[in-house]
């Protein structure tokens, strides 16, 4: 569980955007779940109700895909 935020800078600095959300699962070594929600107050305002994402991680052949 628990809560994140994140910030996007171009490297000239002048674009910059965030993100929040909760991850609602963490299974090590195999899988994430999580809502992301775009700022508010980011250029184009807000992007609709958020989204649940989905992570799924496997090992083939020594390389996690």
């Amino acid at each position: 569980g628990g809560k994140y935020r994140w910030r996007w800078r171009s490297n000239e600095g002048n674009q910059e955007f965030g993100f929040h959300g909760e991850f609602h699962e963490v299974s090590p070594t195999t899988k994430l779940v999580q809502t992301e929600f775009y700022d508010p107050g980011n250029v184009g305002g807000e992007m609709g109700d958020g989204s649940l994402i989905s992570v799924t991680f496997e090992e083939k052949a020594g390389v996690t895909r």
